[in-house]
């Protein structure tokens, strides 16, 4: 079974809810697919769906992808302003690695703090490096900024995170979670979050995004990154083909994380 989204997200799994969901046929590895629904607060949920169905329109393509054997985050680094003005001199990080886990980031890229525009990646870089190990720390605090500053009241930031997670049903057979975030002067929503053999989620402008991709649960790092590089390339040079203005360009972003980095 595969899914498409507004935001886009394609796994290799088994219909939720039958026997098989928690075995793979060759591997005997559990797929399951759960949505955090304790995390999910809905006291702005109309303006997160709202905000949802405008996600075709960011200038932004990201993409995590996951395999048994890792994650991998890429990215394009191009920033828009308005009416496709692209801004110049400009490399915008969006993705990012700390010591257990991976962020992704796209659509708004700057908080205004005290009338001053200040980079988004500048805050995350300052935020991961004093939680490397807790992302759920690194979105708090990010909340806090945004509830504290005026002009940033009204903003909307989208994250995917990545990690690893320990499988309590079946010890040992660990595997890669995916999860998504929109965070807001109002709190903190997670839209998502998938735990797979294999997944891919993609955000940004996904009308780009080819269809009917399969992620080879049996990649490794190092093919994920290989894969990600040459999809984000291929978009990349289509909407350059196709569009008045492609909003995803410049380099290519790549990071990437697997639980043997921290053995």
């Amino acid at each position: 079974m595969k899914y498409y989204g507004s935001s886009g997200y394609m796994y290799n799994g088994i219909v939720e809810g039958t026997e098989e969901n928690y075995r793979n046929y060759s591997m005997g590895f559990p797929y399951k697919n759960n949505v955090d629904s304790n995390e999910k607060t809905w006291k702005n949920h109309s303006e997160i769906m709202r905000q949802s169905t405008q996600r075709s329109n960011d200038m932004s393509f990201i993409m995590m992808m996951n395999s048994l054997h890792g994650i991998v985050a890429v990215a394009d680094s191009k920033s828009t302003v308005q009416n496709s003005v692209e801004e110049k001199n400009r490399r915008t990080q969006k993705v990012f690695k700390a010591s257990n886990y991976l962020l992704a980031t796209w659509g708004n890229n700057r908080i205004i703090k005290s009338k001053i525009p200040i980079k988004v990646e500048d805050v995350l870089n300052l935020l991961i490096e004093r939680f490397p190990d807790d992302f759920r720390k690194v979105l708090d605090s990010f909340q806090e900024l945004l509830y504290e500053n005026n002009h940033s009241m009204n903003d909307i930031y989208n994250f995917f995170v990545g990690g690893h997670y320990k499988c309590k049903e079946f010890p040992g057979n660990d595997g890669y979670f995916i999860k998504e975030y929109k965070v807001s002067s109002e709190g903190i929503d997670c839209l998502n979050s998938q735990q797979a053999i294999s997944n891919c989620r993609y955000a940004g402008v996904v009308e780009l995004m080819p269809r009917n991709l399969s992620i080879n649960p049996n990649w490794d790092v190092f093919q994920l990154e290989e894969k990600g590089t040459l999809l984000l390339q291929s978009i990349i040079e289509i909407g350059d083909a196709f569009l008045p203005y492609n909003p995803v360009g410049g380099d290519i972003q790549v990071v990437s994380y697997t639980v043997e980095d921290n053995h």
